[in-house]
């Protein structure tokens, strides 16, 4: 088990999963591998109208379907199939509620839900449905901040945050029996969006300070050993939200300075990082890959002519996909920039939060929007 020491890290972040830091960019970006095209389907505004279930797709095969999870400004959870374009959605009662994170297991058989009850401030459930649903809701503290699959699907690493007392932890949760079976880290540090590599040996997350001044990401087994640090810790940039991409081999990444936020591919290895995105109208925030590898997909926070940079960071999100590369960027959901809002304008909002595989979890409440 690791017991944290305070390394140097970058800048306060809120741990909700709907959250951006804003800034705005400067340099070029090199590229990497061959471009793949983003499908023009994915480039339909959010509200499209779907009559069929999901698992309807163009080509009816369903090694095609991907659906990219997002929530809206309701605070329901959305759900887009990214050939055919139609979306899902489930309603969230935002008087009682609200569901703080969404998680698919790699193979797509069974997807978490990491909810709030306002009833209930001192814990939080996590909603387990699909192949292997569990019946009543699994109650966990409400320090609980991230939850993360396995590839097996039977483990979730869950991490706690104790502001009170300025403390860190990754468990690991079995998910059958609802019962913690270890704790792999615990320390004074902020760990941020966790995530299972698809190899399921290692873990790859953010440690932010306790004062939230500085981040780097990190990996580790998934035992608790062998902790590495895959940013420089120097303190030039805040190091967020590490995704891995579907081979394991690199890691996708926010770097936020004092006047931008872009996506970074770090090498898994530690050989490496590489700058992807360039454009300085948008705040980047949680980039994760399709099952596919082939789009990575993330919040952007749209900064607008005569807008201020504080309302932009709490009014303005869209979902935007992009090319592994960074080339191709546009918005999946409805982009901001069309107008320039004043304070009181209503902005259909809309929050990255993952992406699943076609899987028994598609019959779980999703009706068409």
């Amino acid at each position: 088990m690791n017991r944290l020491l305070v390394v140097p890290t970058i800048l306060m972040v809120a741990v909700a999963a709907v959250t951006i830091v804003a800034c705005a960019s400067k340099a070029s970006a090199p590229g990497t591998s061959t471009p793949t095209l983003v499908p023009g389907t994915s480039g339909q505004p959010s509200g499209t109208v779907s009559t069929t279930t999901p698992g309807a797709t163009a080509s009816g095969d369903p090694s095609a379907q991907q659906y990219i999870v997002y929530h809206d400004d309701t605070g329901a959870i959305a759900v887009r199939d990214l050939e055919s374009g139609k979306t899902y959605r489930q309603t969230v009662d935002a008087n009682t509620e609200v569901i703080t994170q969404t998680r698919c297991a790699q193979d797509g058989q069974n997807i978490a839900y990491l909810k709030q009850l306002f009833a209930e401030a001192t814990k939080r459930q996590i909603i387990v449905r699909g192949a292997n649903a569990l019946p009543n809701p699994l109650s966990v503290d409400s320090l609980v901040q991230w939850i993360a699959w396995s590839r097996d699907g039977k483990k979730l690493a869950i991490v706690e945050w104790n502001g009170q007392n300025k403390n860190g932890k990754i468990e690991i949760l079995d998910v059958a029996s609802g019962q913690i079976a270890s704790t792999i880290m615990d320390g004074d540090q902020y760990i941020g969006n966790i995530a299972w590599s698809p190899s399921d040996d290692r873990l790859a997350f953010y440690l932010q300070t306790s004062d939230f001044s500085r981040a780097d990401i990190y990996t580790m087994q998934s035992d608790g050993s062998a902790l590495t640090r895959l940013t420089p810790g120097d303190g030039s940039k805040i190091w967020l939200d590490p995704a891995w991409s579907p081979d394991g081999k690199w890691i996708v990444a926010a770097g936020a300075e004092a006047e931008t936020v872009q996506l970074y591919r770090i090498e898994a290895d530690g050989s490496g990082i590489t700058q992807l995105t360039t454009s300085t109208d948008i705040y980047k925030r949680n980039p994760y890959f399709s099952p596919d590898g082939k789009i990575i997909a993330y919040t952007g926070s749209v900064v607008l002519p005569g807008v201020s940079l504080n309302y932009a960071a709490l009014h303005q999100f869209a979902i935007f996909v992009m090319n592994p590369d960074g080339t191709a960027e546009h918005a999946l959901t409805a982009d901001p920039r069309g107008t320039t809002p004043g304070p009181n304008d209503q902005i259909l909002n809309a929050y990255m939060l993952g992406w699943c595989k076609a899987g028994p979890w598609l019959d779980d409440l999703w009706t068409p929007q």
